[in-house]
């Protein structure tokens, strides 16, 4: 139960990084668009700082790629938890199933020390008559 509930943990954090680099990438694919925007027309009515612009343009893609590497990378962590949470859950159904028989057994064996200690008395019954 406690790797369960550590996995889970693990699970949660990993999708909110995942959400949190989803939104960083959203935000630079914003700045993305309005720096070719703002560059188009720039360039348009003036040719001055179009090689500022295409840098950060630049930067600003290089860093997209960067963050989507990391995505990626939380993505397949992600899979392996998600993995390990599964097999997990299944080995705990296993768990599960075997302890009913267990304690019917524990159930069964009762009975049967009951039917012995009646078989017991009985006996002493018999002796004792004859």
């Amino acid at each position: 139960m406690d790797e369960i509930s550590a996995l889970q943990q693990s699970m949660d954090i990993v999708l909110h990084e995942k959400h949190e680099l989803e939104n960083e990438a959203e935000a630079l694919k914003n700045n993305i668009r309005d720096l070719s925007e703002e560059l188009a027309s720039k360039a348009n009515s003036s040719g001055g700082n179009t090689a500022a612009l295409e840098a950060t343009k630049a930067s600003l893609l290089a860093e997209k790629a960067s963050l989507e590497g990391e995505k990626s990378a939380l993505e397949t962590k992600l899979a392996v938890f998600q993995k390990q949470l599964k097999e997990a859950e299944q080995e705990i159904e296993q768990l599960r199933s075997i302890e009913p028989p267990t304690q019917q057994m524990a159930l069964l064996m009762d009975e049967l020390n009951s039917l012995q200690q009646d078989n017991d008395k009985l006996r002493q019954q018999l002796r004792a008559k004859k």
